[in-house]
């Protein structure tokens, strides 16, 4: 009788052995991620923007590296259109923008918003701005905001002007 509890234990404990693959699948490996509101930090960086379609590509992460999933229920990406050489005694002078906004409000979003792959999006504008918009000098804020964290607001410039 305590041969086969034996036997039966290390069957048991054998059983579970056969793979080290996080994912459960086989081997195929998973990158680790949390979503945007599990996110206790949120690290955007922009990794191209095209001035002409306004197409922007970014990608989140928390401080630990890890890439930040579902950032389409609370997104907002606005295009600010700037006149040329000026003086202003304010943050943000004179200026013309476009909202857009994706969110879990019912409204969608104005727009195509991609995940690529865990942490990496691109999104694509479905409203073109006016003529009269696409000033001299045109840049954006992308705004990611999750239960726990927000990105910190920073403008960008399309890297073509």
């Amino acid at each position: 009788m305590r041969n086969q509890m034996i036997i039966g234990a290390v069957a048991l404990l054998l059983s579970g052995c056969g793979s080290d693959s996080s994912s459960g699948d086989g081997g195929a490996e998973v990158d680790p991620s949390v979503t945007l509101d599990q996110a206790n930090s949120i690290v955007l960086t922009v990794d191209a923007a095209e001035r002409e379609s306004l197409t922007v590509r970014f990608s989140l992460a928390d401080e630990d590296g890890l890439a930040i999933t579902d950032a389409g229920h609370n997104l907002e990406i606005v295009y600010l259109g700037f006149p040329g050489d000026y003086d202003s005694s304010f943050a943000i002078p004179w200026h013309r923008a476009q909202q857009y906004l994706c969110g879990d409000n019912g409204s969608g979003c104005v727009g195509e918003l991609k995940e690529l792959q865990p942490g990496s999006y691109r999104f694509s504008p479905s409203i073109e701005l006016e003529p009269e918009q696409m000033m001299p000098h045109l840049k954006f804020k992308i705004q990611v905001n999750g239960a726990l964290a927000s990105n910190p607001p920073e403008l960008f410039d399309f890297p073509d002007q």
